[in-house]
């Protein structure tokens, strides 16, 4: 222990004597050491946080799939409660399966105003599967999952702290939900979360067979794995029980198959792209954290060579090599460690802007920020980073011959340190190439995705949500004459241009899907489910004005009216692409057909009565799919969103908008009031900040081999004064001398971008083989090009310097 105390002593006594170095390492470390930090605790609630529950491991979601659904969406799909049902009584390889789905209420304590949350409706054996007790209060009993019970509620601890106050004495309280009376029995423990971060209250789902038939596949499952049974061998159980299940009931499984997931890669929407995603960042933080090594590596390289006669010196009155090693060792643990300290800092700080971009509703275990295990992280990387780093100086004075660096002069680096820092600057390069390519092919597929033909124009539209109260509006017919009178109120407001309402917002990551099939391939079924293995678009339901609220373009037909409503025969409207998929002349040729449709009660035939223009979705990761429209007065939802077309800004109409609604019921809770742009921008948001991110990697990985190259060229110039010095007193012109010292530089440039590119190109033909469209390398051209200008530069810099020195002083410098 004293001699290590010793080691630190010396070293902060020989940093401070070299303050420029110390400063200059330092800030290059902690930017390094800052951004992984960073990007680790991004990462971590996401994909490596401990999950919540007992036992995580063994925890999995079953989903039921359809591949035809891939087309319109994904294929993976919900179980109907007969289905469960089967599953919970013959499914050996569950020690328990639970359910649950998800909705929203409007939650109203006491006096105050409401406030809606989103519920999620769960089994009464759904918690303790999960391992989770709540930390006041209890589970729902089983007599309470049960129609008819007494409505009884959990809530989240952030509910209880903000909404009720911190109630010590909680649990028994009343509160209203949706108009209806419920009594909280307990608060769950702080940072639970299940399904998805806005769900921050659960009450028994209390299934009513009677409701549910085999078809009705409206809720999800989750299941406990029995000890040492693995997911491929509980996917084939169900599989095999499926195929039971179809010999039974003919029709209702046909074409269907099973997946089952681990909790977290089911729980988190689109799980491989957000992973992929995610790790991607991960790995671009790793490249920057890597060029920052080598860039340290070459400025304690050149500093070991002014202190080889130190070494050497050391070296002669007794020091071994294993005493230098570890004095150069604890160095770079000094200069690291100090770097991490600011480096945490800068991380703590960016975390907190970056979180501001991720979605709320995204499943995450806990708050993104810097943590004990991101801490412990950077740890790891600040003692990892200190030992590459700190390898260069120890490598160099365990080479370090005595008499030799006796006699060298405080300037002289040698040839083999010029070598090995040439070889640390062609790492950098190469680095560096690939991460700035990389970041244009990311910003490239980004501009791809901001290039979709939406079909529908953002601009000018203010969006919000409506949720009506189930108890007040438990009716359908409340329904109508509610939306009925939005819709009219809403349109008769000035600068409104038109006000339509839809179940699921363009872009708002929800989607539905019906399938269809032309009239003679229905009527070739025998009975009720078997048109499901027929095709299937995307299903949607809208007003009539809603069409030209988006500014959707009418291409043949009519939109919906007042003769779509009540008993009238059901009518659809189609886009486009659907139109094209089914008829010969597409469009014109839709209207008036007949399209066979799944419905509740079976195949139905409904006619078309128009066509419009191909609009994105839901997902406009998969822009315009095939979609059919139905008429919201034949399908009242209790959810909708209001789309408003105004001729001036959005924001200027909110205030009406919200007077409308409540001048309709004062006690409505209106939800997402934005600017249709604003949803079109959160469509592409996490993608657009990874690539700002990834960006911003690539300016700092090109400015850290930049100056790699200068401190490589300056070295070689510091080395070589006497011989540019002879050079020069013979004759030699200024421009010889720069293209000299400027070849060097400008072949590690060329050698590192070179290979860089060809690991470019290879990544561009992963991204192409990936998403089936191979991107243009016209850009990461460009970027390598500036990067190697950047790096010529970086040589011209000190080779003018050097066609300033004077050949007098040059030949005394021994």
């Amino acid at each position: 222990m004293k001699g290590l105390i010793q080691d630190a002593r010396y070293a902060v006594r020989s940093l401070r004597h070299s303050p420029g170095f110390t400063v200059a390492v330092v800030t290059v470390l902690a930017l390094g050491i800052g951004a992984n930090t960073a990007i680790f605790s991004v990462v971590s609630p996401f994909l490596f946080r401990s999950l919540p529950y007992t036992e995580p491991d063994r925890l999995v979601h079953m989903f039921e799939t359809y591949p035809q659904l891939d087309g319109v969406g994904w294929d993976m799909q919900r179980q109907s409660l007969p289905t469960i049902r089967d599953w919970q009584s013959q499914a050996r390889s569950f020690e328990s399966i639970g359910a649950y789905y998800y909705d929203n209420a409007a939650l109203r304590v006491g006096d105050g105003a409401p406030r809606r949350f989103d519920v999620g409706l769960v089994t009464a054996n759904l918690f303790p599967l999960l391992g989770v007790d709540p930390a006041i209060g209890r589970h729902f009993a089983i007599d309470e999952d049960v129609p008819g019970a007494a409505n009884v509620l959990l809530v989240a601890d952030s509910v209880w702290r903000e909404t009720l106050g911190a109630d010590p004495n909680v649990v028994g309280r009343s509160v209203v939900l949706d108009g209806a009376e419920h009594v909280i029995v307990g608060v769950m423990p702080p940072g639970f979360n299940f399904p998805f971060g806005a769900v921050r209250m659960w009450k028994p789902a209390a299934f009513d067979p009677a409701s549910w038939d085999r078809e009705s596949r409206g809720i999800l499952t989750v299941g406990r794995l029995q000890a040492g049974v693995g997911i491929d061998a509980a996917t084939t159980e169900l599989m095999q029980l499926q195929e039971r299940l179809e010999e039974a009931h003919p029709g209702v499984y046909d074409g269907y198959g099973v997946r089952v997931l681990p909790i977290r890669e089911a729980l988190i929407f689109f799980y491989d792209i957000f992973r992929g995603l995610m790790l991607t960042l991960l790995a671009a933080v790793a490249f920057v954290l890597l060029i920052v090594c080598a860039n340290v590596a070459n400025l304690m390289l050149a500093r070991s060579g002014h202190r080889q006669r130190e070494v050497a010196i050391r070296a002669a009155i007794g020091a071994g090599q294993s005493r230098i090693a570890r004095q150069l060792l604890t160095e770079s643990l000094l200069l690291a460690g100090t770097a991490a300290i600011p480096g945490s800092w800068l991380a703590s700080l960016t975390t907190g802007a970056f979180s501001a971009f991720l979605p709320a509703e995204l499943y995450r275990v806990g708050d993104v920020g810097v943590d004990g295990s991101a801490l412990l992280y950077t740890a790891v990387v600040t003692l990892a980073t200190a030992v590459v780093f700190g390898l260069v100086p120890v490598r160099r004075a365990a080479n370090t011959e005595l008499t030799s660096a006796l006699k060298a002069c405080a300037g002289d680096g040698g040839a083999q340190a010029s070598r090995f820092g040439s070889s640390l600057v062609f790492v950098q390069i190469t680095l560096a190439t690939v991460l700035c390519g990389g970041a244009v092919l990311a910003a490239q597929a980004f501009g791809e995705m901001r290039r979709v033909d939406l079909g529908l124009d953002p601009t000018r539209v203010l969006t919000l949500e409506v949720a009506l109260p189930s108890g007040d509006y438990s009716s359908a017919d409340t329904r109508v004459v509610f939306f009925d009178e939005l819709v009219a109120r809403t349109s008769a407001l000035p600068a409104v241009d038109a006000a339509g309402l839809i179940n699921m917002l363009p872009m708002n990551f929800e989607s539905s899907s019906v399938a269809y099939a032309l009239p003679g391939e229905a009527l070739e079924l025998a009975g009720k489910g078997e048109s499901r293995a027929k095709r299937f678009a995307g299903s949607t339901i809208v007003s009539p004005a809603y069409f030209e609220a988006m500014d959707i373009s009418l291409r043949a037909g009519r939109s919906f009216d007042t003769r779509d409503r009540g008993d009238s025969a059901p009518a659809v409207v189609m886009n486009g692409m659907l139109a094209r998929r089914l008829w010969p002349d597409g469009e014109t040729d839709a209207v008036g057909r007949t399209l066979m449709l799944d419905g509740s009660e079976g195949p139905y035939a409904a006619t078309v009565v128009g066509v419009v223009e191909d609009s994105v979705g839901g997902l406009m990761l998969n822009g315009p799919e095939p979609q059919i429209f139905f008429p919201l007065a034949s399908r009242i939802p209790r959810r909708v969103f209001l789309a408003v077309r105004t001729s001036g800004q959005p924001a200027a109409i909110a205030g009406s908008v919200r007077g409308v609604l409540a001048s309709l019921d004062p006690n409505l809770v209106i939800d997402n009031v934005r600017p249709m742009t604003d949803v079109t921008a959160a469509a592409t948001q996490p993608v657009q900040v990874a690539s700002l991110i990834l960006a911003a990697f690539g300016g700092f990985a090109l400015l850290l081999a930049a100056i790699g190259v200068y401190g490589v060229v300056a070295l070689a110039i510091n080395q070589r004064t006497r011989e540019l010095g002879v050079r020069m007193a013979l004759g030699a012109r200024a421009g010889q001398v720069v293209a000299l010292v400027v070849r060097r530089g400008a072949t590690l440039a060329a050698s590192g971008a070179l290979i860089g590119a060809l690991l470019t190109f290879a990544l561009a033909a992963m991204l192409a083989s990936f998403a089936g469209d191979s991107p243009s390398l016209a850009a990461p051209l460009i970027v390598i090009a500036i990067l190697v200008a950047v790096a010529l530069l970086a040589c011209w810099l000190p080779a003018r310097r050097a066609t300033r020195i004077d050949p007098v002083v040059a030949l005394r410098s021994d």
